[in-house]
């Protein structure tokens, strides 16, 4: 089980880094050929279309996980589960594809940009087969990657080809949507070989609808929150505020979803836990990937810091300087994040869907409280700050609720340890932050020794967690 574990964190590792790798070629040259007022636009666009395909999914996809993953085992049981969820999921698309066709013919401002609107509400449309959660809830993670790589590639070759100038801002929005579709569709054409199919024997949708309320309650407070903030800039401020926010956010978000692959093969496991009663071996795998991202995220949240300008400024060029000191306060959001995951993953394997969402709700009345006295004097600003507040609102709840099912065991000297040798580095990257002026060469040299700065003190300290990683390193070399 270990071992699967170990290559299922690998193939996981390999799909988030996709995820990373690829946004770092084309954000930056999205940004310089859309310039900040176009990038915006297409941000706003984007939040207004991601309300309706989050009703439109109606909760399933987190759902789905760990519903798949109970029954995986038993194919008669699984095409039942995946017929049910799919059908319920074409009815919900259904009845929100019509209405963001109502809203943006009703409204002069959506109409004003029909075409854009029209672009980004693809994605609604695609949401008709969204059936990731399957390959999810399998353990997958092969699949996942390897496709992932092609449909990126592809999209990157889109993007190079059709977007030339600021004015194919609506072209580059379709290319983003269709690069989700065509997920989609390489999905159910894989359906055939790991032997899923629709299957419309004795099928029963009431037991699936009570959890599936409180996923998509759980949804629609975490995305009131996260799209609420450009929703919002649009609204009280403008598009080139939302083109500042949404970069930065992209960042740190990129820099999450890299440290923390491994949670994402957790709800699985966890629920084969769960399922079995053993707590112990889940709060032992808890305590031991929260030591590890504690051990990751306090180095990269204060180089974040320090770096901020010279990554905003390599990356998206000296017209959206006024990114940095929204990259800077949203740096903090690594800590939230991250461990938003963990301690989610722990209240789902046990069916604690109610206290999960309890802490988006939290986070989403925070949020909003934030935005609406800070976004119209701080702009972009105001709205990285009740990020920032939100997430944190969040993260607090949940270890709250999370220290009610299992004891987590946190370790102060291994904290204590990672804080010491995360100063120390921050020191160095000062220095060459004195010394090199050249922005790319700052941070090249910042990164590379203020790493080997932050090993070596961690390592004279015996850090444990340092030396959990390379045995996780060596494992899947052997692998």
């Amino acid at each position: 089980m270990s071992q699967s574990l170990v290559r299922n964190s690998f193939f996981n590792v390999v799909y988030q880094l996709l995820n990373v790798l690829f946004p770092l070629v084309t954000a930056p040259y999205v940004a310089r050929i859309l310039l900040p007022d176009n990038v915006g636009k297409v941000a706003v666009a984007q939040n207004w279309a991601q309300y309706f395909i989050v009703f439109a999914a109606l909760g399933i996809p987190t759902y789905a996980i760990r519903e798949t993953a109970k029954s995986k085992h038993d194919s008669r049981e699984l095409n039942k589960t995946f017929t049910e969820l799919f059908l319920l999921n074409f009815v919900s698309t259904s009845i929100c594809l019509i209405l963001y066709i109502v809203m943006i013919l009703s409204f002069q401002n959506f109409r004003d940009n029909l075409l854009l609107y029209l672009a980004v509400g693809s994605g609604i449309l695609f949401n008709y087969i969204t059936i990731d959660w399957l390959y999810q809830g399998l353990e997958d993670y092969g699949y996942i990657a390897l496709r992932s790589f092609v449909v990126k590639i592809l999209s990157l070759m889109s993007l190079l080809i059709f977007v030339r100038s600021q004015n194919d801002y609506v072209v580059y929005a379709l290319i983003s949507a269709c690069a989700i579709g065509c997920n989609n569709i390489l999905n159910v054409f894989h359906l055939s070989k790991i032997g899923v199919h629709l299957s419309f024997k004795r099928l029963s949708f009431i037991n699936h609808l009570k959890p599936i309320m409180i996923f998509l309650a759980n949804s629609i407070t975490v995305k009131l929150y996260t799209l609420i903030n450009v929703t919002l800039l649009g609204i009280l401020s403008t598009d080139a505020a939302a083109a500042f926010y949404t970069n930065s956010d992209k960042v740190v978000r990129l820099i999450v979803a890299t440290i923390s692959a491994i949670g994402g093969v957790l709800l699985p496991r966890f629920s084969v836990y769960a399922q079995r009663g053993e707590k112990e071996k889940c709060a032992d795998v808890a305590s031991k990937v929260f030591h590890i991202l504690f051990f990751l995220f306090v180095p990269t949240s204060l180089g974040l810091i320090l770096m901020s300008k010279e990554i905003v400024l390599i990356l998206f060029g000296s017209q959206y300087a006024a990114s940095i000191p929204t990259l800077q306060i949203m740096s903090l959001l690594l800590f939230s994040l991250g461990f938003n995951g963990l301690f989610g993953t722990i209240l789902l394997a046990f069916g604690h869907e109610r206290e999960n969402l309890l802490c988006p709700i939290a986070g989403a009345l925070t949020c909003l409280i934030f935005n609406f006295a800070l976004i119209p004097t701080l702009a972009q600003n105001g709205a990285a700050i009740a990020c920032v507040a939100a997430e944190s609102v969040v993260t607090c709840v949940a270890v709250f609720f999370s220290s009610r099912i299992i004891k987590l065991h946190f370790r102060a000297d291994t904290i204590a340890k990672t804080i010491i040798a995360a100063i120390g580095m921050g020191a160095i990257v000062m220095v060459f932050k004195l010394l090199i002026h050249n922005l790319v060469l700052c941070l090249l040299a910042s990164v590379g020794f203020g790493m080997l700065c932050y090993i070596v003190l961690s390592w004279c300290m015996h850090n444990p967690e340092l030396y959990q990683l390379l045995t996780i390193v060596k494992r899947r070399q052997k692998q």
